[in-house]
């Protein structure tokens, strides 16, 4: 399925200086506490009139968590974006970024 990914928080390190990508990936519901996670992500699935958040982040003790949902198949692995978010996620992650 071709979807947008747009950047809700376009200020933070892992997502910025992004724009809005366009990918074909899976999308689906994902179950996270809102209140504990800060969103980085989101796209709107079109065929159940839902907003899905794609990418977020938050603390666990003194370490960092970061989640990102796309990577099922080459098409995305590929694309530029998502390599650029996977690797600022890393980065992010280490408390190198």
């Amino acid at each position: 399925m071709g979807f947008t990914v747009n950047v809700s928080d376009p200020v933070h390190p892992i997502t910025e200086g992004l724009a809005d990508f366009e990918v074909t990936d899976e999308l689906y519901y994902l179950k996270h506490n809102p209140a504990a996670s800060h969103h980085l992500m989101h796209a709107y699935d079109e065929t159940k009139d839902e907003t899905h958040v794609m990418a977020f982040h938050h603390t666990y003790g003194e370490g960092r968590v970061f989640y990102f949902a796309l990577g099922h198949d080459m098409a995305v692995l590929e694309n530029p974006s998502f390599q650029t978010v996977i690797r600022r996620g890393a980065l992010w992650v280490g408390a190198r970024l």
